[in-house]
């Protein structure tokens, strides 16, 4: 296990606006969590808070640096440390990365849902009628 919980090394994201100029959203993160800690991130509208956690959870792509998650780099092995993280950024939103039943997975084990419940509700919309699939109960 490692010593350190996250650490990011001259991070960055820029996103385009709609009128097609370039906005850096995150420049040149260099952060160190331990194992244990606890970081805020503080900071007005559009300084990068919620673009940095984004780009940890897999959620957004960065444009340059390295990150890790409990000594693994991400995103390439988020699949091994997220279910050890813990986080609600804005509005939750799935992995898009994941499969759907992996996505499933994560949000049954996070409210405590028994995994082969997951299955089990891949199994029924598999074989439910296309009509009826938005009427489940």
């Amino acid at each position: 296990m490692s010593d350190v919980a996250v650490s990011t090394r001259g991070l960055r994201k820029t996103y385009r606006t709609r009128r097609g100029r370039k906005v850096v959203a995150v420049q040149g993160l260099d952060l160190e969590v331990p194992a244990g800690g606890v970081h805020g991130f503080l900071g007005p509208n559009g300084s990068g808070k919620t673009t940095s956690i984004r780009m940890l959870l897999g959620l957004v792509r960065a444009d340059a640096g390295t990150m890790t998650v409990f000594g693994e780099p991400v995103p390439q092995r988020l699949p091994e440390v997220v279910g050890r993280v813990g986080a609600i950024v804005e509005s939750p939103k799935f992995f898009p990365a994941f499969t759907g039943e992996k996505n499933l997975e994560l949000l049954a084990e996070a409210i405590g849902a028994p995994r082969p419940r997951v299955g089990e509700v891949l199994e029924r919309s598999r074989s439910a009628p296309i009509s009826s699939r938005s009427s489940w109960s």
